[in-house]
């Protein structure tokens, strides 16, 4: 039977988010958006949870405060609007995304897409568990 679990590349992958590790660790580089919202800020949050079980950190009113908190901060600036260049997103339809996770292209400046951003970063630390930087700590990326 598949596993139901789903993995931090996929959640990345359904905002458009490339890999933040590649061979030549450059994909977040391009953003120090991207990758201050996931290294300095997602594994905040991550060690401010780390003690609470995956249920509690789902039903969590606290964590979706603060996640709309930090897409306020970093929304517009990674999911820009249309004639922006946003080489750190996928574009619809690439090989990379081989599962098809990001059908269309998603703008912070589109209702529609804003609703999609919180459920999947909130799932996104209640995903990471690995790697550990210590006992009971959660890091989801490292810089």
């Amino acid at each position: 039977m598949p596993s139901q679990t789903t993995s931090i590349s996929d959640l990345t992958c359904q905002l458009g988010l490339r890999a933040p590790y590649t061979k030549k660790r450059e994909d977040w580089a391009l953003s120090p958006v991207v990758h201050d919202l996931y290294v300095k800020e997602i594994n905040e949050l991550l060690s401010r949870y780390t003690h609470d079980c995956n249920e509690d950190i789902r039903a969590s009113s606290d964590l979706s405060s603060d996640v709309v908190d930090l897409l306020l901060q970093y929304g517009s600036r990674i999911w820009p609007p249309p004639l922006v260049a946003r080489p750190w997103l996928f574009a619809v339809g690439e090989p990379e995304d081989k599962q098809h996770l990001y059908p269309r292209n998603l703008y912070f400046n589109e209702a529609k897409d804003r609703k999609l951003y919180v459920p999947a970063v909130c799932e996104s630390v209640c995903t990471a568990t690995v790697p550990l930087t210590r006992p009971g700590s959660r890091r989801l990326f490292t810089s």
